[in-house]
């Protein structure tokens, strides 16, 4: 058995070098270049003075990329993945400080004991260690572990140095939770308070009156009055400080020679198939649509109208079995196989197949397109920017004004980017910004510094909102109109009449339900389930406008339900509960702590 342990412990490491060591740097990830004197730094962060470096960070995004393209099959958001990773790195040594903090210690007996008894998921998924079947053996598993060859076997014991390390980090951070989540708990009335908020219901009839009634012509607004508004709340109009700039951008698109490489690919392609090789098994190896690459890029049944136009001309064209050229869509260059032709309904129906080759921008292309941005920013500066946009017939755009929280219009999220806007003088030019969709190249326009908007700014918003507290108004004084006819007798249903509204039901729901027209645990419910059946309300105010509400039926709990689900709910709630209380002990955490990040000169983030 241990010789066995010894030819898979090759196998074996692999796991160790994965989850322990990392695997090796990678290339692709957008940048900042270093044109223009942008300095950066030599760490990628630092959380409470920890450095985390770029190899470091380069080879946990490795990681977990090749799982989640592992997992799903298709190409991963790359952008996604990086903040994901560098979520998780941040709380990893979040934690191994809170560790330390907390002085949380394992003992060998509970290591040892926790080793031989729990065995984690990759110790379970070694071959070595599974029987005939592919099930984990665990005697197999007690025999390695009880083996003196085990100790003398280096790679062996590199192996069981990493299993209690990582045996021994599980239990501590297990004591860890324990500690933050014991005094969490669940009470009797709060899980009848549950209980009751989802199972006990009324129902209603209503009257409704909101903002929306009441047309533009009827509410006016005058200059004074939003001068006036204005003048008395004029701290709702402060803001930070803001930059504006012009930019020009080189967009990521293939060029004419990235094109033709691929149209020569994919007739090399096309002629393979001709000569024999298989299309299934091509598509699978090559074909750029991930929803059918799988499956040997079969399209299934379609018929005439949903394909674009191209696509299905030349598909509708072919005979069973026959292989198209090459044909250009919007979405590439695509191979066809006709696999079958049927009639359904009257409608002719085809099932085929394709290979698609997307044209994308080569790296030659990228490098070109680089060198370009590179080559205006000498110019620019020696020019000016209006000059050397000019001479290269380049569109020059506007940002607008935007504040420090990193997003640009025209641009989106670069907090590179912005950080050069909020630290340059008016007339600097930005280094080269990469994203996945361009070059960019910004100069700072114009600075407004920190203060009150002005009236010509923001009297348009003002005078909406006026307008709309008019027509709330409005709509109360008509329920109060209402409200006295009940007063003085009249049914729901008159007094809805005498002000033109109409009466409408709702439910039977519970406290927890949404209700379209009505919303959700607001103070119509509220009101609803304070009343008695046959009781009618006073005015109701919510965000959507003004209700009068009549309770028609009310459905208390059944009590032996209660009592039969009463363990379940408890359960429930503590664990949601817990869940709650250890994001919020995580993120408290997350903020008391130093962290920098400077992703964005990496990556142009």
């Amino acid at each position: 058995m241990i010789d066995n342990m010894r030819k898979n412990m090759k196998f074996i490491l692999g796991i160790v070098v994965i989850c322990f060591v990392g695997m090796i740097v990678f290339s692709w990830g957008m940048r900042i270049s270093g044109t223009g004197g942008q300095h950066r730094p030599h760490f990628l962060g630092k959380v409470n003075g920890v450095k985390i470096s770029y190899r470091q960070f380069q080879q946990s995004l490795r990681r977990v990329y090749q799982q989640e393209k592992e997992r799903s099959g298709a190409e991963p958001d790359i952008d996604r993945l990086r903040e994901q990773t560098w979520n998780d790195i941040v709380r990893q040594i979040l934690l191994s400080q809170a560790l330390k903090e907390e002085k949380i210690a394992v003992s060998n007996t509970e290591l040892i004991t926790y080793m031989r008894n729990n065995p984690p998921q990759f110790v379970r998924e070694q071959k070595a260690l599974q029987d005939s079947s592919g099930n984990f053996d665990f005697a197999r598993y007690q025999q390695f572990l009880d083996d003196p060859a085990t100790y003398r076997n280096s790679n062996a014991k590199q192996f069981l140095l990493y299993l209690e390390q990582y045996v021994a980090r599980s239990l501590q951070l297990q004591k860890l939770q324990e500690r933050i989540l014991g005094t969490v708990k669940v009470t009797e009335p709060e899980v009848r308070e549950h209980y009751v908020d989802q199972n006990e219901k009324v129902k209603v009839s209503y009257i409704f009156a909101g903002p929306d009634m009441f047309r533009d012509s009827e509410v006016k607004v005058d200059q004074d009055e939003i001068k006036r508004y204005y003048e008395q709340h004029k701290q709702e109009f402060r803001e930070g400080e803001k930059r504006r700039c012009k930019f020009v951008v080189w967009e990521k698109r293939p060029s004419v020679a990235d094109e033709e490489a691929v149209r020569v690919e994919a007739e090399t392609v096309a002629a393979e198939i001709r000569e024999g090789a298989n299309f299934d098994e091509l598509a699978k190896e090559l074909s750029d649509d991930d929803a059918t690459a799988s499956k040997g890029g079969d399209l299934g049944w379609f018929g005439r109208g949903q394909m674009v136009e191209a696509f299905e001309k030349a598909a509708f064209a072919l005979k069973t079995g026959q292989i198209s050229d090459p044909v250009k869509t919007p979405f590439g260059w695509h191979i066809i196989k006709l696999v079958a032709r049927k009639k359904e309904a009257g409608e002719e129906k085809i099932r085929a197949s394709h290979i698609l080759f997307k044209v994308e921008p080569s790296q030659k292309t990228l490098e070109t397109l680089r060198k370009e941005a590179e080559d205006f920013i000498s110019s620019a500066q020696k020019e000016g920017f209006q000059a050397a946009t000019k001479a290269r017939g380049l569109e020059i755009k506007d940002t607008g004004f935007f504040s420090k929280d990193g997003y640009i219009p025209g641009i989106g999220r670069a907090k590179s980017l912005v950080e050069f806007a909020f630290k340059s003088d008016p007339g600097e030019i930005s280094p080269v910004y990469e994203n996945r969709t361009g070059f960019w190249v910004l100069q700072l326009e114009e600075k407004k510094e920190a203060g009150i908007r002005p009236l010509e700014e923001v009297g348009a918003d003002i005078k909406r909102k006026l307008e709309e507290e008019q027509r709330r108004e409005r709509a109360e004084q008509t329920l109060e109109k209402a409200a006295a006819l009940l007063k003085e007798g009249a049914s729901l249903e008159e007094a809805a009449e005498a002000v033109s509204l109409e009466v409408k039901t709702a439910g039977p729901f519970s406290r927890s339900d949404y209700l379209p027209d009505i919303g959700t645990k607001n103070q119509f419910v509220s009101a609803a389930f304070r009343l008695q059946p046959g009781e009618t309300s006073g005015i109701i105010s919510t965000d959507r406008g003004y209700y009068i509400i009549k309770v028609l039926e009310k459905h208390p709990i059944d009590e032996k339900d209660f009592q039969a689900q009463k363990e379940e709910i408890r359960k429930k709630l503590l664990s949601q509960r817990q869940y709650e209380a250890y994001s919020s002990w995580l993120a408290n955490l997350k903020q008391r702590a130093k962290i920098v990040d400077n992703r964005h000169y990496f990556y142009g983030e």
